[in-house]
């Protein structure tokens, strides 16, 4: 007798609630936009970054905590914005592939197999491609469980025990890199095809940062406030896996320096902040490890922080519907004389 399998379902039926509901919206919305080969491409690279992400918080949470985190990233932010309405290629391409590395780095740590470890590869060369600031992708496996002395020392006996794994890691990098980045004469960060380009000069040092999170035009704390919620969540990580902490919170700290560092970075007519969107696949364990430790509180507890987690996802979908591109039919109150010559 076949038997039908009910784990990990309700993340898998939330995943599949998200992608139609991005695909339905994105359809059903006069937008203007061709229908054509490259949405479809675009709409299913979305979904294969919520399914990457999916893979990846079940890898360290709950079914139901990696459903209400994929509900949050998703609704919460301007991702759904960008999905539904946009045609932003390197944001949501490069959300997918963070959201793959992080899926293939805890992989690698759990078996050490070889093949995550060489897909890790190719994901980060991508990213460097495409991403300005996508060599903080090497930042994920390079400091992932390294917490403290004992953890930074097991870390080394790792990489001493997979040096031929390492070589062949750098070398499917570079062999990935250097034929794009030299014969095809394509700088990282600016892809012609994708129509991707650089958000100005990048000047180290620069104070742009207040503007990229406290403006009224495009501040990511101004048009996403749910990102309190994985800020919160942080204490809990540290508390509760402090060797997964470490690496996310340089990792999101590096990201949110470094593109605050390019000057035009707020000139993208998109809701929100467009360049902290890849940020969000890996700033999804410390929402995760929110909602982890919002569901083991008391019921009051539980219920206001689950009641005001609601409230920020509908703040951001009302944001995203007064924002889009919706026209909406005017009803006519006049019949038109005809012209006459």
């Amino acid at each position: 007798m076949m038997k039908f399998n009910t784990k990990n379902i309700l993340s898998e039926i939330t995943f599949l609630m998200i992608a139609n509901a991005v695909i339905l919206v994105h359809y059903l919305t006069p937008r203007g936009l061709p229908v054509g080969f490259a949405e479809i491409l675009y709409l299913l690279v979305f979904a294969m970054g919520i399914w990457f992400l999916r893979q990846s918080l079940l890898l360290l949470f709950s079914d139901l905590v990696t459903s209400f985190t994929m509900i949050i990233i998703t609704a919460g932010t301007n991702i759904f914005y960008i999905a539904a309405f946009e045609l932003q290629y390197q944001a949501i391409l490069s959300f997918s592939l963070y959201a793959a590395l992080a899926g293939l780095t805890i992989a690698w740590h759990t078996n050490g197999k070889r093949y995550f470890l060489l897909l890790s590869a190719c994901v980060i060369a991508l990213l460097i491609l495409i991403h300005p600031t996508g060599y903080l992708a090497l930042f994920i496996p390079l400091l992932w469980i390294t917490y403290g002395r004992d953890a930074w020392k097991k870390k080394i006996e790792i990489f001493r025990s997979k040096k031929l794994d390492l070589l062949l890691f750098l070398i499917l990098i570079l062999s990935i890199l250097i034929p794009v980045m030299f014969i095809m004469k394509i700088a990282p960060g600016e892809i012609p095809f994708l129509d991707i380009k650089l958000p100005g000069l990048f000047i180290f040092g620069s104070s742009y940062i207040w503007d990229d999170l406290l403006s009224f035009d495009h501040g990511l704390l101004i048009y996403t406030p749910s990102v309190v919620l994985p800020l919160v969540g942080f204490y809990f990580l540290a508390e509760k896996k402090p060797i997964i902490f470490f690496p996310v919170f340089l990792f999101c700290l590096f990201d949110l320096l470094l593109e605050s560092c390019w000057t035009h970075l707020s000139e993208t007519h998109v809701f929100g902040q467009i360049a902290f969107v890849p940020m969000m696949a890996i700033l999804a364990i410390p929402y995760a490890s929110f909602m982890e430790k919002t569901i083991s509180m008391k019921w009051w507890w539980r219920a206001i922080l689950l009641l005001m987690s609601l409230i920020l996802v509908l703040h951001s979908m009302i944001q995203s519907f007064q924002y889009g591109p919706i026209k909406v039919a005017q009803p006519k109150m006049h019949i038109e004389s005809p012209k006459t010559a």
